[in-house]
């Protein structure tokens, strides 16, 4: 059985709706058990994801209040583009029931394009997570602001594969509560930032399929990365997409090569009429943009 996590609020329900019929198309025949983390969904947004995960895939829906004295320390400052709900999956091995001894946490901006077996059967025994590594995307400053040596990477957590266990037995969410209220200032990138500050060394690197952000579809990326064949496989076939930066699908001005999926899954919900309307402007740049950006990384991938 997958325990399946996200966390959501009223203003990203579509967003979770839609990466979790992903979710579930992509993993028929799987037993997904989905926790829901919020802090104040409505009821007509819950009775929406529940009509989803129960009601179309007979799977089962729990919703886990997170109280915000929870996360009042944790820092979400003017201009963040993620919410304090970013925090809650800090909280996950704590809030589980203690016989789900390994959890799935899957950010709302993310599509499931194909089976995730592979990636659950990942053998986690001496690691505390399972993450995909930025690849050099993260900022310059992260390894002396966080206080650890760049040989152990910088990893992303949209994507995170929990030992429950280890977390259990190691006191874990204590230990990155105590890091935010003792280190406030040095978080830049909310959860993140303190699960790399206290597990850089007991994170397993996995395959960047299992969560591609948009970073690696830039030429740039794949021109550091010719070598890495894992990245070109999945430069074409992500496992997992992960719309990490801005615009997203939904927003205007979203020229993403694999948007489309976004809106493949979307057709399938409630909210299959959404049109996130236009700014011609700022669609022209970054049409222009993108589409400059998509004929170099085509050369790059396939034309090496």
């Amino acid at each position: 059985m997958m325990n399946i996590i996200c966390a959501t609020d009223n203003n990203y329900v579509q967003h979770c709706g839609v990466m979790l019929t992903s979710l579930f198309e992509n993993n028929k025949g799987e037993e997904i058990v989905i926790y829901v983390f919020t802090a104040g969904l409505s009821a007509a947004n819950l009775r929406s994801l529940r009509a989803i995960v129960e009601e179309r895939y007979f799977s089962k829906l729990i919703c886990c209040q997170i109280s915000p004295e929870k996360v009042r320390d944790c820092p979400v400052r003017d201009g963040d583009h993620l919410s304090i709900a970013a925090y809650y999956r800090l909280m996950a091995p704590e809030i589980l029931p203690v016989e789900a001894t390994k959890a799935l946490y899957l950010d709302c901006d993310i599509i499931v394009n194909s089976s995730l077996r592979d990636l659950w059967a990942i053998d986690l025994s001496n690691f505390a997570l399972g993450a995909v590594d930025e690849m050099g995307c993260h900022l310059d400053d992260v390894f002396d602001r966080l206080g650890y040596d760049r040989q152990y990477g910088y990893f992303n957590s949209g994507v995170l594969l929990f030992n429950c266990t280890y977390w259990r037995d190691n006191n874990l969410v204590e230990k990155c509560f105590d890091f935010i209220q003792n280190h406030n200032d040095r978080i830049k990138f909310h959860d993140q930032d303190v699960l790399n500050a206290i597990l850089h060394a007991n994170c397993l690197h996995i395959s960047c399929k299992w969560n591609m952000e948009e970073a690696f579809f830039w030429d740039k990326v794949v021109s550091a990365n010719l070598h890495n064949s894992d990245l070109l496989k999945a430069v074409r076939n992500p496992s997992v997409l992960h719309y990490t930066w801005k615009p997203k699908p939904w927003e205007p001005a979203c020229f993403h090569p694999m948007k489309h999926l976004y809106y493949r899954y979307l057709g399938m919900t409630q909210w299959k009429s959404y049109n996130p309307g236009s700014d011609l402007i700022k669609e022209a740049i970054h049409l222009l943009k993108t589409l400059l950006e998509n004929l170099r990384l085509y050369k790059r991938i396939y034309y090496k």
